[in-house]
């Protein structure tokens, strides 16, 4: 009885699973960066406020795995009036502008620049599990291998957090 649970729930996380992606590649089709990129499962939502949705993805020439971006305009900038979309566009572009400039072995390194179309803004990223706020977002005080993060693993990224603040 556990393992047909088991596989019943399973095969509704993967049917969720593929219509969210099928949706992400339906809505934003005219977004340059996506044609070249299969996006698949998401994980999480990073960036200020957290704008910005992270998907898994993986380019289509090389097979390398990456980490999408998506702000998607309809959903965030819904119901505002035209300046404060503007503002907010402008403040998402040079964020990402600016980690695009910076190169250092422990900054977030950029694999495409910010693409912009009329629903959305696009960028890809080597691959991240997430964004920290995420992470601590669904952790007790000890981690397991299940959750993708060990105490020991979180010590160390925030100490890296330490030393990259140390840079500027």
């Amino acid at each position: 009885m556990l393992k047909r649970l088991a596989s019943t729930f399973q095969s509704g996380l993967n049917t969720a699973v593929a219509v969210t992606r099928d949706g992400v590649n339906r809505a934003l089709p005219g977004n340059p960066a996506l044609r070249d990129y299969d996006v698949q499962d998401p994980q999480g939502c990073g960036g200020a406020h957290g704008l910005w949705d992270i998907y898994d993805a993986i380019k289509k020439t090389s097979k390398t795995r990456c980490s999408v971006w998506i702000f998607d305009k309809n959903k965030h900038l819904q119901g505002l009036d035209k300046t404060k979309k503007e503002e907010i566009i402008t403040s998402l572009k040079h964020g990402v502008l600016s980690l695009c400039r910076l190169q250092h072995p422990r900054i977030l390194s950029v694999e495409r620049r910010l693409e912009e179309s009329t629903y959305s803004l696009v960028f890809v990223t080597e691959r991240v599990q997430g964004s920290l706020a995420d992470l601590l977002k669904n952790k007790e005080v000890e981690t397991d291998s299940s959750s993708g993060l060990f105490d020991v693993e979180m010590r160390y990224g925030l100490l890296q957090v330490k030393t990259i603040s140390l840079y500027f």
